[in-house]
């Protein structure tokens, strides 16, 4: 078998052999340097081989019977390394392609337990069980547009000689349709798939987790009997853009694209892809839900220094006093926040609620409502020197003894942000001018 380059099967196998160490044996290695050559059709029987006269020893040293260019060999390993990377890559991607799974709970409501989605799959309507179905559709000519198979019977003509009166005819398919007064036309039938609802099965949970990763979406569609969300259901789904919630649902809303609880209380995710740079919350709200402002880093090196290139656009988040609670990583991976999200009312800041947030001030303040801080909550703010808190120590609660960020100033020398209890707004403002002015005279 001949192949492209003047490579033959033959070239292929012994290029294996040089390469993994199967051209070359030796019956005796003491006499390695007196070997004589034979190719294989001309091997000698065992004992025939060539006699070293100082050592008695027998020794045969083998060699390719199709010696071949060092470049055939290049040819040939290159076309090796990049069948296997075709393999991998292949598998990779057959791995992540579209999967929707829904189960029925004890209880008989509907659910969706797992959705991964690829590059071609935009929205995702969570309003009832979808199943899919293959549909035809029969596309005319000449220009008479596309019909589904409804539309259409199915005449089968037999062949028969010419007679007398009658030309030969030949057999062949037509479609008849049914809504064009019984006219004939050449058709081309094609198939195709389709995610239909079932309107007999709507959604009524989605689980945690359940589209989390699905980095291609950019909408996402909450049905009116959706009932329970769990937590990070939509979790780095990088690409979305907004999320729509039925109206008739009566536990859920959106607010431009904002997912919220019906009674407005708790934001529970704003979508990665909005492009405002600042966004209010709006007053009655108490909570930021886990996760609820996550931005994930794409790039597994993100660091301060990259952070600054990032396509993240947000960089305000304005909280109302009504907010009590910033639950566990409600911004983490914020980079470009140039402020800390904080209203007078915040009484509880939960676990890496601030995490990388890398743009924050170097100063920033806690006032007197907050009683307990979650441990990494300021993990990787490189940028901090000083927290201030409204409180005395004693009135403060922490998770964690990790809650406030290491910075590397020094070779061999871990710092800390300066803690202050005790102050005032007026003492603050003060202080933050005084470490902006510092910071402007260090980037200076």
């Amino acid at each position: 078998m001949k192949i492209p380059f003047g490579i033959t099967t033959a070239d292929i196998a012994d290029a294996f052999k040089a390469v993994f160490g199967f051209a070359e044996s030796q019956v005796n290695e003491q006499a390695k340097g007196n070997a004589k050559l034979y190719t294989y059709d001309d091997l000698p029987a065992p004992g025939d081989g060539e006699v070293n006269p100082e050592t008695g020893f027998v020794s045969i040293k083998r060699v390719p019977k199709h010696p071949i260019p060092w470049w055939k060999k290049a040819i040939i390993l290159l076309v090796v390394v990049a069948l296997c990377g075709t393999s991998i890559y292949l598998g990779f991607t057959n791995f992540k392609a579209v999967e929707t799974v829904y189960e029925l709970n004890e209880g008989g409501q509907w659910g969706l337990k797992y959705f991964a989605g690829e590059s071609t799959k935009v929205s995702l309507d969570l309003s009832y069980v979808q199943e899919k179905r293959t549909l035809s559709k029969f596309f005319l000519t000449p220009g008479f547009g596309d019909w589904r198979e409804e539309h259409f019977e199915k005449i089968t003509l037999e062949y028969k000689p010419a007679t007398d009166t009658e030309p030969e005819q030949k057999a062949d398919e037509y479609y008849v349709c049914k809504t064009c007064g019984g006219e004939f036309h050449s058709a081309i039938m094609l198939s195709h798939s389709e995610w239909t609802d079932d309107l007999t099965k709507p959604l009524q949970y989605i689980k945690e987790f359940g589209s989390a990763d699905a980095v291609y979406l950019k909408e996402i569609t909450i049905g009116k009997d959706v009932t329970d969300i769990g937590r990070m259901a939509f979790n780095n789904c990088a690409a979305l853009e907004r999320i729509i919630v039925d109206t008739e649902n009566p536990n859920y809303c959106d607010v431009d694209g904002v997912l919220y609880t019906k009674d407005m209380k708790t934001l529970l995710l704003y979508p990665n892809q909005k492009t405002a740079a600042s966004y209010t919350v709006p007053d009655g709200v108490e909570t930021i839900a886990m996760a609820a402002f996550y931005q994930h880093p794409k790039d597994e090196t993100y660091n301060a220094e990259s952070a600054k290139n990032t396509e993240l656009v947000l960089e305000e988040v304005i909280l109302p006093d009504s907010v009590k609670t910033i639950s566990e990583m409600a911004f983490f991976g914020n980079a470009k926040l140039a402020s800390l999200p904080m209203g007078n009312g915040v009484e509880y800041i939960g676990k890496d609620a601030f995490s990388k947030c890398y743009g924050l001030p170097p100063a920033i303040y806690l006032p007197g409502n907050v009683k307990t801080i979650g441990d990494y909550c300021f993990y990787e703010c490189g940028s901090l020197d000083v927290i201030a808190f409204a409180n005395a120590e004693s009135g403060i609660a922490f998770e964690g003894k990790y809650w406030r960020p290491k910075i590397d100033k020094k070779m061999f020398q871990t710092n800390y942000p300066e803690i202050q209890y005790g102050v005032t707004v007026e003492q603050f403002t003060a202080l933050s001018a005084q470490y902006n002015t510092q910071e402007g005279a260090n980037n200076g």
